[in-house]
């Protein structure tokens, strides 16, 4: 069975044309994910959907090193890194490399502690595009739990369940 020319190369066309279309609507479906809910909450709107539950925060404690230019890609201090129940066993090397701590937080509090923050680049050369402007909008104040500004000792504090309130928007 020969399939003529022409109609192969509108087989062809067909496929690329919906396969195309695939691709854009998946760029466009995923592109702005400057407009979810968690970008335009604050901690007290998070606090008050749902009930608090003691969990464990994994914070960064050391000040970052490095060049400015990779500030938005890096964790800075105070910064959460893992939101996990309160039974959750972290490592070895998690307990001696960050501050753990236990916070009364709602499941919407702990999405909201570890969502990155995103903006638009507003450049004069290129039209407006959401671009992640720090690693997380929200951090630990530190003082409010006692810690030095330089103290950077990684280390478990069990023994103290710290409010909601010890997070601050940075």
């Amino acid at each position: 069975m020969k399939i003529s020319k022409l109609k192969l190369k509108a087989v062809i066309s067909v496929v690329a044309f919906v396969f195309i279309g695939a691709i854009i609507f998946l760029a466009v479906k995923n592109g702005d994910k400057s407009k979810g809910p968690l970008d335009t909450m604050t901690l007290s709107q998070a606090a008050s959907q749902g009930q608090m539950v003691e969990m464990k925060l994994l914070v960064q404690i050391e000040t970052p090193q490095g060049r400015a230019d990779d500030a938005n890609s890096r964790l800075e201090r105070g910064d959460v890194v893992l939101a996990k129940p309160v039974d959750w066993q972290f490592s070895d090397a998690e307990k001696s490399g960050f501050l753990i701590i236990k916070v009364k937080l709602n499941e919407t509090l702990a999405n909201l502690i570890i969502h990155p923050l995103f903006g638009s680049s507003t450049s004069k050369n290129e039209p407006a595009s959401p671009e992640q402007l720090k690693r997380r909008k929200f951090a630990v104040d530190l003082a409010k739990i006692g810690i030095a500004k330089d103290d950077e000792k990684g280390r478990e504090v069990d023994d103290k369940t710290f409010d909601w309130n010890v997070l601050t928007q940075k």
